[in-house]
C-alpha cells in the first residue's frame, strides 16, 4: 500500500513492476534516478493518492499529463524538479488534490493564488 524508495538508486527499469501492483496508495521516490520515462508507467493509476517527487531534476512538465491521469491524488511533492510554473498550472485538473508541496521551484505568487482559487480541495500549499 505505501512503497518508500526515497534516496535510493531506484529508476525506471523498476518502475514498471511497481506500477503493477494493485494496491499501491503511496509512493515516495524523492531522490530516486526516475524521470519523465519512469513516470510514464504511473499513467492512469487511479488508486494512487500520494506522490512525492521531490528531488529528481529529470521530472520535467513532460510528467504533468501522466500526473493528471491520477485524478485521486491528495498529496503531490514536485519540489527540486524542473517542472515550471506552466506546468505547475496545469495542475488545476486535480480536483480531489489537499496538499501540494512546489518548493524550490520559483513559482510566482501569481501562479500560487490560481491554484488556491482553482483547487477548492487544496488545503496546504507549500512554495
Amino acid at each position: 500500500v505505501d512503497l518508500e524508495l526515497a534516496e535510493t538508486d531506484f529508476g525506471n527499469a523498476g518502475i514498471g513492476a511497481v506500477a503493477a501492483m494493485p494496491q499501491l496508495v503511496k509512493l515516495n521516490l524523492w531522490l530516486t534516478q526516475v524521470d519523465d520515462q519512469g513516470v510514464k508507467s504511473l499513467a492512469g493509476k487511479t488508486n494512487i493518492t500520494s506522490l512525492n517527487l521531490d528531488n529528481i531534476p529529470a521530472v520535467t512538465d513532460a510528467s504533468i499529463d501522466t500526473i493528471l491521469t491520477l485524478p485521486d491524488l491528495t498529496f503531490l511533492h514536485l519540489g527540486k524538479t524542473s517542472v515550471s510554473s506552466e506546468g505547475i498550472q496545469r495542475l488545476t485538473g486535480l480536483k480531489k488534490l489537499e496538499k501540494l508541496h512546489v518548493t524550490n521551484l520559483g513559482i510566482s505568487d501569481d501562479v500560487l493564488q490560481k491554484l488556491r482559487d482553482e483547487m477548492t480541495a487544496l488545503k496546504d500549499l507549500v512554495n
